[in-house]
């Protein structure tokens, strides 16, 4: 068994790919097993993916677009080792990604779910975002945004298997939210702070591209949430926190602040979640 399964879906990803593979293939650490699934690319998607002999390498091609969630969920069932990464096909991992991640999932069995921070390159105007390494802040961050970035994620597999937690199909562009949401109820998430992987920003990125289905997906994701911490608010209050959370760019000093007088509020007035 391999200690890591990486997921990676792709469609249409001849671009960035072959840059997104060598990253993974060039870890430091190299017992991991590469689940890539190409979801009915009509590119030069596949050619590319074959031309790597690494016996690592498990490729799954879907015979027709399923998406994102049906396809990591594919992934989520073949994968066999210890830990899940995510990977996206136009990002790059830094070379110490995974060894880092292990590290520290080897020596926090508490925790369930292990992101990190991102060096941002492409079309970009800033440069570095830095995920929350605090669990019990990041249940507050989760309000307004996922400060778990996807592409950095490391899941304890005993977790998933246990609760069968699965990305939900029907919160397309926000599957990874509404995901860690449920998680989080139950388990702990955390990140680590080093930056673990350059993040491409271009223009056809779902993330570069928000609309009114995306913030109802949204929205709807934060009243599940607030509805299992006992919190009830109204969709013109969760409205006005979506709105406010797609400003944030990062979890700087300010945003942090923002985030602890929130957490004070709810411990104050409302039943916790904690």
């Amino acid at each position: 068994m391999p200690k890591v399964s990486v997921v990676m879906p792709v469609y249409n990803g001849e671009k960035y790919l072959r840059e997104a593979i060598d990253s993974i293939l060039n870890q430091t650490l190299s017992d991991f097993e590469f689940i890539i699934i190409d979801d009915g690319s009509t590119d030069n998607t596949e050619s590319i993916i074959k031309s790597y002999s690494d016996r690592r390498i498990r490729y799954i091609k879907n015979e027709k677009n399923l998406g994102v969630a049906e396809s990591l969920n594919k992934g989520l069932d073949m994968a066999q080792g210890e830990y899940i990464a995510r990977m996206d096909a136009d990002d790059i991992s830094m070379p110490k990604r995974f060894e880092k991640q292990v590290k520290y999932m080897d020596r926090h069995k508490n925790i369930a779910v292990c992101g990190g921070s991102m060096e941002t390159f492409g079309e970009v105007t800033r440069k570095k975002a830095y995920a929350i390494s605090d669990k019990e802040i990041v249940k507050i961050a989760f309000l307004f945004n996922s400060c778990i970035f996807h592409p950095t994620v490391m899941m304890r597999r005993s977790v998933m298997e246990a609760q069968h937690y699965r990305y939900d199909v029907n919160y397309d562009k926000v599957e990874d939210f509404e995901l860690w949401s449920r998680i989080i109820c139950k388990y702990n998430i955390s990140s680590i702070k080093s930056i673990l992987l350059k993040y491409r920003i271009h223009k056809n990125q779902v993330t570069q591209n928000y609309d009114e289905k995306y913030r109802h997906l949204l929205e709807e994701s934060k009243r599940k949430y607030l509805e299992n911490a006992g919190i009830e608010l109204s969709s013109k209050e969760i409205r006005a926190i979506n709105d406010y959370s797609l400003e944030i760019i990062n979890y700087d000093e300010q945003t942090k602040d923002l985030i602890l007088a929130f957490k004070k509020i709810i411990e104050e007035n409302r039943k916790s979640m904690f």
